[in-house]
């Protein structure tokens, strides 16, 4: 456990003692380093992990305080669970997709970020330098499983997460959804069951109707 997760710890302890009622002002940033005897990042670390578990809140000028404890919410229904013989979702997507060209429309059922927020100059400036030095190999030489420089960094992170795996474990694919497909064809015949979360992405979705899987929901 590192040094702002064990310090979050500590506070969260205290609160559940009551050392910390709810409305306290907790010691400042500064404060705080002097009394843990830590550096300010590790306390701004660990205030912001608090603060992101809802456990304490900020208010500009003023400072941290601990968070009023959530108010309990009537337990949920039990979970239903429907069964899809088969899936058919391609045609109503295409409508969704072709009204999320409508200005007009917000896109709810997609997390798509603005465009506006994309750093295009830098990523214009950062395809210009690839496409001097890219050649007729760099293409060759990031077919499946992957580049081979960037399978041996994330087997690295993995190292530093405690995980011992091998470069040649790790498969580099085009994204996410193509992963599922991967996954879905390694483990799947045409006519089984998958089990999915209702709503589930669309895209999931359509990887289960291409290759005729049958779809089991769970809210």
């Amino acid at each position: 456990m590192k040094k702002y997760q064990q310090l979050a710890q500590q506070i969260i302890e205290q609160i559940n003692l009551g050392v910390w009622q709810p409305g306290d002002r907790l010691p400042s940033l500064r404060e705080q380093v002097t009394i843990s005897h830590v550096s300010f990042m590790t306390v701004s670390h660990a205030y912001q992990m608090l603060e992101s578990q809802g456990r304490i809140v900020a208010r500009p000028q003023s400072g941290y305080y601990v968070a009023s404890p959530p108010s309990r919410k009537p337990p949920m229904p039990p979970a239903q669970v429907m069964q899809d013989e088969a899936v058919d979702i391609n045609t109503y997507i295409f409508e969704v997709l072709q009204a999320s060209c409508d200005a007009s429309v917000l896109p709810f059922g997609s997390a798509f970020p603005d465009p506006r927020l994309f750093p295009l100059q830098q990523l214009n400036r950062s395809l210009a330098n690839v496409s001097k030095t890219a050649n007729a190999m760099s293409v060759i030489e990031n077919l499946p499983p992957g580049n081979a420089e960037l399978r041996h960094a994330i087997a690295r992170r993995y190292a530093q997460q405690g995980m011992n795996i091998s470069p040649d474990e790790v498969v580099i694919t085009a994204g996410a959804l193509e992963a599922l497909n991967l996954s879905l064809q390694a483990v799947t015949e045409p006519g089984d069951w998958v089990i999915v979360e209702n709503p589930c992405f669309y895209g999931a979705l359509q990887a289960l109707e291409r290759l005729k899987l049958k779809a089991l929901a769970v809210a």
